[in-house]
């Protein structure tokens, strides 16, 4: 452990929060002005143990993912970590969500965190990275009153809500949720995520990395019997005006780091990573991004449809020019790239049933369609037959197409007696895919596959066919969980299986002795070796991220 830890950066104001809080626990369990200004919260740790391998996007000193000789060793990304971290996460939050209601129409509500991060003090073999990055400077009230690498203190959500009867309108920085999908976001489409820490491995999935968002969104109920035989109408929408945050990967060193770096920072010449000069992310402050949903209910059967104008929330990349060399032994061609965030369609729609005794089931559909998804071409390198692509220099960059993309999922959520004596346990299954009719033509990452595939037209480098990359992903998932002694312990578990021979399994057990402390114990397991563990769409793509991760949380 790094002693010098507890005297650098702003250390000192998590502790000064932290000791503050306890102070004024038994203050926030009251109510600060009758029941108009209320405030909850929580402060919790959690640590996730590496089970797994060493990151492999962070240790490979030799080779990039195309095949090239790695710069110098600097600080390349690809040579950053030696040996196996124990430490995926060493994490402390302490959040507070505050409710001011002066009349019936009318609430405010914020949720404020301070959250300090000391993964890489306690775990000397990790590469020392910004584990709190939200976004560039560009885009971004993100509301953070103050932040290093290590803490960060933040107003993360933050919105007034005013209920006109049929009316309901909220303004503010906040999370709109649309799906309802286990580990998938078929519908769910709105905010961005953060997923530098954690991904969806936590027990709560999106809640704790879904970024918010300032927008506008309103609900308007339309009065039952104004149209024949429906129960409820209503109309949905929102208004992004321009503040759009884009995705956060996680940096070079982190332990989810889960793909090379494409491109080097010309301003630091010390953080090469790729042989692309990116240039500045396209600014899309003041580009507005909306949507809207017409809900309706008939009986036991209820249902949406959805439209949403986004931006991608994943920066595509282009190739802009291609000039000069690096020389020998670090041969690379070197190009100018383009970050780009292209605009999206999202058509969607729903449906829910909920089937009566003695199936007592409900039944939820999802799906979406995008007719302008972006997706990387799979000629972005090409090298002529029978030259091997190490020593070669690349004739063509990176570039995108738009096409078409279809996403879709299936749930089956049933409260069943599995244990007599004890309450009822709650068993979800879901099917979920994604369907791309020109698979064969896209690929997930740019650049080329690796220098070992040869395609039938014998030339090194090109992906027709996608033999290397798979497009498709579809996936079964089970998710069962089970209280026992009036709540006070909760077993739960999570498997994933996708037909090409890869799983992901996820158990959890939770201990609640009272209304405050809560002491949580999870896993994730990774399992299968299709696609030799390189491939986006299947779950083994991050075989190295087995890990045991144990929360303790005090809710107030």
């Amino acid at each position: 452990m790094n002693t010098n830890y507890f005297f650098k950066g702003k250390t000192w104001l998590f502790f000064f929060l932290f000791f503050f809080s306890g102070v004024t626990v038994s203050l926030a369990e009251i109510e600060l002005i009758g029941e108009t200004l209320t405030v909850t919260g929580f402060i919790r740790h959690q640590t996730v143990f590496n089970m797994g391998e060493k990151n492999p996007y962070n240790s490979n000193p030799q080779y990039d993912t195309n095949g090239y000789l790695a710069s110098p060793p600097k600080k390349t990304g690809y040579g950053v970590q030696q040996d196996k971290n124990w430490c995926n996460l060493n994490r402390t939050w302490f959040v507070t969500e505050w409710n001011y209601r002066p009349a019936d129409i009318f609430k405010l509500y914020s949720k404020i965190r301070v959250i300090e991060d000391s993964t890489t003090n306690v775990d000397g073999d990790l590469y020392e990275y910004n584990a709190l990055a939200l976004s560039t400077d560009h885009y971004g009230s993100t509301g953070r009153l103050g932040h290093d690498n290590h803490v960060t203190a933040e107003i993360w959500e933050m919105y007034g809500d005013l209920d006109l009867g049929n009316l309901w309108l909220r303004l503010g920085k906040q999370q709109i949720v649309w799906g309802e999908m286990i580990s998938a976001r078929i519908l769910d489409v709105v905010n961005p995520l953060d997923k530098s820490w954690h991904f969806t491995w936590e027990p709560e999935e999106f809640e704790n990395i879904r970024i918010p968002q300032w927008m506008l969104r309103a609900v308007y109920n339309i009065e039952p019997g104004s149209l024949p035989l429906l129960d409820e109408l209503y109309v949905e929408g929102f208004l992004n005006p321009g503040d759009i945050v884009p995705t956060n990967d996680p940096q070079i060193g982190n332990p989810y780091r889960h793909n090379y770096q494409y491109e080097y920072n010309p301003n630091n010449p010390d953080e090469w990573g790729g042989i692309w000069r990116t240039t500045e992310e396209n600014d899309r402050r003041g580009d507005r991004e909306f949507g809207f949903r017409l809900g309706y209910k008939l009986g036991q059967f209820a249902g949406t449809l959805n439209y949403a104008h986004l931006f991608s929330d994943d920066a595509i990349s282009k190739t802009t020019r291609l000039y000069g060399t690096i020389p020998a032994p670090w041969a690379r061609y070197l190009g100018d790239a383009e970050k780009d965030y292209p605009r999206i369609d999202i058509y969607g729609m729903s449906m829910n049933y909920a089937f009566d005794q003695p199936v007592n089931t409900v039944m939820t559909i999802e799906a979406t369609y995008i007719p302008n998804a972006p997706w990387y071409t799979i000629d972005g390198f090409y090298f002529p037959a029978g030259v091997p692509p190490v020593s070669l220099l690349p004739v063509v960059g990176m570039d995108y197409i738009d096409t078409r993309e279809f996403n879709y999922a299936i749930n089956l959520q049933r409260f069943s007696n599995i244990i007599p004596g004890q309450q009822f346990m709650n068993v979800t299954f879901q099917y979920q895919g994604k369907y791309v009719p020109e698979a064969d033509d896209v690929k997930w990452t740019p650049g080329a596959p690796p220098p070992s595939y040869q395609n039938p037209r014998g030339d090194y480098g090109t992906n027709t066919g996608n033999i290397v990359e798979k497009i498709n992903t579809d996936a079964f998932v089970l998710s069962l969980s089970q209280d026992f002694a009036y709540k006070t312990y909760k077993a739960s578990c999570l498997i994933i299986w996708q037909p090409d021979g890869v799983y992901r399994i996820n158990p959890g057990f939770a201990y609640t002795p009272g209304d405050h402390w809560r002491f949580d114990v999870f896993a994730n397991w990774w399992g299968g070796n299709a696609y030799d563990n390189n491939n986006k769409s299947c779950l083994n793509y991050f075989y190295y991220q087995d890990e045991v991760m144990a929360r303790i949380t005090y809710q107030f």
